[in-house]
């Protein structure tokens, strides 16, 4: 071995054993870094985790929420649209009008006495001005006196214009207007009393069904009012009915008296079989009068106002119930009733009583029993009547004649504009014409008006011709001026023509002429003598 090979050895040895120990230690600071960096992750992994669950959590309630939200909207899509349809549901059923109102000035009673307890209105009680707690009280309740004031003027706004099919959308409305105090105020935790709200909202209910109750019981009236009408005119005829046949009995009685049974025996039983049936008919009426339940049942329809998937049932004590089908079809219709069947009946109003339950899924108007129509055809109810009335149902028609209907060409289903004047007097001009007309002697070059043969028929045709303002009335004749020149040769009888081109009455100033071309009236005036 050479010399200092073994110092080499031992330097080289000593530097291993420091590398290594490097080595070592490097080796061991990584692993505890690593181990803090997997500790951290680990924590936020379940920081994570956590807030995960969280949101999962907050998702859910979310979506309950949504589904109560949407359960609710439907709910109140749904008493909006019934609403809207008159079909009401009352949020506080009592028995009429007065109890409403009653009941109103009980709520508004109860909503004062909050205001004056200071209940009303909620705000923070820890709020400060310049440090000072007492300028912070006064302040928040000067701003919950404001904001009261705000949503009390909202309130009462919607309260007067509240009807009961727009109640839904009222709520909704004082529901945002609270919200809206409520984010206003957020500063000073102002918001409207919850306990209040409520009390408003209760208010809104009881004057939407206090409107409903009200107008049911102005219908009722108005309905029993017209059953008296029709009961009245029942007795007034009743009673004439009754005083006529008295005369005429009174009448066969003296005749009856006159005669003498040994000369004229068949005159004597004519007289007195006449006498028995007067007799037997003052009994009928009599009886109808102490009887207020007798009178006639009726099934009438009216296709060209209702159409024909629409009949009316009713009753009447009138002598003659076509006197009350004649007044159901007045003014307030189009078209006459027709009548399907007049049933007499002993026990009318149970008869009656008993078509309209077995019609009451078809009834017309829910809301008011008294108004009698029904979504049924002719036929469908023939067959229930057959059921009800048995025997007393003698005739029954199934098709309604609806002439007025048919003859106004309303078969078509389109409605037939208005007649205008210029058409109603073309068409007495074209038959006036065509009758009688006359062409009168020449007095010169000109177009001038000729002389109608019939004045009755030209001061008509002027009175139609002399309206003011119409630019599209007919041409009228009437008398021509002095100087009128020849007219066209008379019209042939044959048919109606067009009416002819010559002077007419201005239809915009009757104390002038204005020429006719044959369509139409030209700028060509000429005054009157």
């Amino acid at each position: 071995m050479a010399f200092g090979s073994g110092k080499k050895v031992e330097e080289l040895e000593a530097e291993v054993e420091r590398l290594t120990q490097w080595v070592a230690h490097l080796q061991g600071t990584e692993a505890v870094a690593l181990q803090a960096e997997t500790g951290a992750a680990r924590t936020q992994l379940t920081g994570l985790h956590a807030e995960v669950a969280a949101a999962q959590r907050a998702a859910a309630e979310a979506v309950s929420e949504e589904h109560a939200a949407r359960s609710q909207l439907a709910l109140d899509l749904d008493e909006a649209s019934m609403q809207e349809a008159g079909f009401y549901t009352f949020n506080h059923p009592l028995a009429d009008a007065v109890a409403y109102k009653s009941a109103l000035a009980n709520v508004q009673g109860r909503m004062k006495a909050m205001i004056r307890a200071g209940q009303a209105v909620e705000g923070s009680t820890t709020w400060t001005v310049n440090n000072s707690a007492v300028a912070g009280r006064k302040m928040v309740k000067d701003t919950s006196t404001l904001m009261l004031r705000a949503y009390n003027a909202e309130a009462d706004s919607l309260v007067r214009v509240l009807r009961p099919h727009t109640l839904v959308s009222t709520k909704t409305r004082l529901d945002k207007s609270a919200m809206a105090i409520e984010r206003l105020g957020k500063t000073m935790s102002i918001r409207i009393a919850p306990g209040y709200h409520r009390l408003r909202f209760e208010e809104l209910e009881l004057t939407a069904d206090y409107q409903v109750r009200k107008q049911q019981e102005k219908e009722a009236e108005r309905d029993r009012r017209a059953q008296l009408r029709d009961q009245a005119k029942a007795a007034a005829e009743m009673a004439a009915a009754l005083d006529k046949l008295r005369k005429e009995q009174e009448h066969y009685r003296n005749l009856l008296g006159k005669l003498d049974p040994g000369t004229d025996p068949e005159a004597v039983a004519k007289a007195q079989a006449k006498l028995d049936e007067i007799g037997a008919s003052i009994s009928g009426v009599e009886q109808r009068a102490a009887n207020i339940r007798t009178g006639h049942v009726y099934v009438i329809s009216n296709v060209g106002a209702f159409g024909p998937n629409m009949v009316k049932i009713g009753m009447t004590r009138r002598l003659d119930p076509m006197d009350r089908v004649a007044e159901l079809g007045d003014a307030s219709v189009p078209f006459r009733f027709d009548v399907h069947a007049m049933v007499f009946h002993e026990d009318a109003v149970s008869l009656e009583t008993h078509l309209h339950q077995a019609l009451a899924d078809r009834k017309v108007n829910r809301i008011n029993a008294r108004r009698e129509f029904f979504y049924a055809t002719p036929s469908e109810v023939r067959d229930i009547f057959s059921q009800v009335a048995g025997a007393h149902l003698v005739e029954y028609r199934d098709t309604a004649d609806a002439l007025e209907w048919r003859a106004s060409g309303s078969i078509t289903h389109e409605t037939q504009g208005p007649a205008s004047k210029t058409d109603l007097a073309l068409d007495a001009l074209s038959d006036a014409t065509s009758e009688a007309y006359e062409p009168v002697e020449a007095h010169g070059d000109d177009e001038h008006p000729s002389r109608h043969a019939d004045n009755d028929i030209g001061d008509e045709l002027d009175d139609l011709g002399t309206e003011e303002g119409d630019p599209t009335a007919t041409p009228t004749m009437d008398t021509p001026p002095e100087n009128a020149a020849p007219a066209t040769p008379a019209l042939q009888d044959t048919a109606p023509q067009p009416i002819p081109a010559q002077w007419y009455v201005d239809p915009n100033d009757a104390t002038q002429w204005r020429f006719w071309d044959g369509q139409q009236w030209t700028n060509n005036v000429s005054p009157r003598a």
